[in-house]
């Protein structure tokens, strides 16, 4: 019995990150298309931009992509 609690707990945990992870890619979607609209930046600089923010500044791509969007809607 608890191990299949166990199994339970492991699925709904990875359904959660899989939920995040979905979430995360949609965000930065959504800023790259506002940097291409707005700075009119091609779709390979947007990915490259976002990734080399989240790096400069140690965040994550999800924070770098929530600023964008802040400061471009």
């Amino acid at each position: 019995m608890s191990s299949a609690r166990e199994r339970l707990r492991k699925s709904e945990k990875k359904a959660l990150s899989i939920e995040e992870k979905m979430e995360e890619i949609r965000l930065a979607n959504r800023a790259k298309w506002l940097l291409i609209d707005e700075l009119k930046m091609s779709e390979p600089d947007t990915h490259r931009y976002i990734e080399k923010q989240a790096m400069d500044r140690c965040v994550s791509k999800r924070e770098v992509a929530e600023k964008i969007i802040k400061t471009y809607e």
